[in-house]
């Protein structure tokens, strides 16, 4: 299905335009490459490895992105392999997923210091460094069923709550304010 919408919206594009799609007009420059064609179709027709694809692209300056039709389905791949482990992620212990949580985000904080604290396409792109955003939903329900049923919480969590989305809202209107942060690119 994903592959007929695709030709027809490059078909559509060339009708109106004249010009094919900026994937299809890359063909030619892979003309020797099957590997890549190989790459490109299947993470095309199944959208994972679109990710990898990106990520080796801007590695190496192979454009290999430039074959895939929707460069920005590269979310729904990292998406996609999240879902395929989350069962697994799931049935281990808490403190086993913590520890798989630790374990992510540490690889998450490596990459950003080996990229001199700015920022990297492999904290972007790369499926494992984005574990931990999943994996800390998965963090947070917990820690909600930890203390859902706490009186302190009870009596406090209004507070709590406010006080938390007040510091967010401060950190998101100073952004550009906050040294960390200023040093991406």
């Amino acid at each position: 299905m994903f592959l007929f919408f695709t030709l027809i919206v490059s078909f559509g594009y060339f009708i109106l335009t004249g010009k094919l799609l900026a994937s299809l007009s890359s063909f030619p420059q892979f003309a020797n490459s099957s590997i890549y064609f190989i790459w490109a179709f299947i993470s095309n027709l199944i959208i994972v490895g679109i990710d990898s694809a990106i990520l080796f692209s801007r590695e190496t300056g192979v454009k290999v992105d430039d074959l895939i039709v929707i460069s920005s389905a590269w979310s729904l791949s990292v998406e996609i392999i999240f879902y395929a482990l989350a069962p697994w992620i799931l049935r281990l212990k808490r403190s086993t997923q913590i520890i798989t949580f630790s374990c992510f985000l540490g690889l998450r904080l490596i990459v950003f210091v080996l990229a001199g604290y700015s920022w990297s396409p492999w904290n972007y792109f790369f499926v494992f460094t984005a574990m931990p955003f999943f994996i800390g939903g998965i963090m947070s329900h917990h820690l909600y069923e930890m203390i859902q049923e706490k009186y302190w919480f009870k009596k406090y969590g209004k507070r709590l709550g406010i006080t938390l989305l007040t510091t967010l809202f401060l950190i998101i209107i100073s952004y550009k304010n906050i040294q960390i942060l200023t040093n991406q690119s």
